[in-house]
């Protein structure tokens, strides 16, 4: 899906908003160019709480 979204140039997931609150020298321009090429690593978290079978 990440994938998808970069070869749409469409960031629905903020990324560039991280990115912008968090570098003093942020360019737009610069960060359409470099979002398709960015590297994005997931490292999910889950919790199960509850196991059986549903009735």
């Amino acid at each position: 899906m990440i994938e998808t979204f970069k070869e749409l140039n469409i960031d629905p997931l903020g990324f560039g908003d991280q990115a912008r609150s968090r570098l003093r020298s942020w360019n737009n321009t610069k960060w359409e160019d470099q979002y398709p090429n960015i590297e994005v690593t997931i490292q999910p978290n889950v919790t199960i709480s509850e196991t059986g079978i549903a009735k």
